[in-house]
């Protein structure tokens, strides 16, 4: 399911790469951080609508993969289970 506005936790892409080049820079800031450093909170994405996109579509569970405790407490009862996500080795 794909959510628009949901770019670079809901800051857009050109502001996530603000971001990646506070993260990459000299201080290496965490995520978080360096979108705080942008003024923006850590994380501006809403699920509300994509529990009503699953909803419409007659999903009555799902497996979510992530590590967002507040995705999958506003999606609910439609998850069936978390799986955490695992970050992509770069190197």
């Amino acid at each position: 399911l794909y959510l628009q506005g949901h770019e670079g936790k809901g800051i857009g892409l050109a502001n996530k790469l603000r971001t990646y080049a506070l993260q990459d820079g000299p201080e290496k800031l965490p995520e978080a951080l360096a979108n705080r450093r942008l003024g923006f909170r850590p994380d501006l994405r809403r699920y509300a609508s994509a529990r009503a996109a699953l909803r419409h579509l007659g999903l009555q569970s799902i497996k979510l993969y992530t590590d967002n405790a507040r995705k999958a407490r506003v999606l609910g009862p439609l998850v069936a289970c978390t799986v955490p996500w695992q970050p992509v080795d770069r190197r």
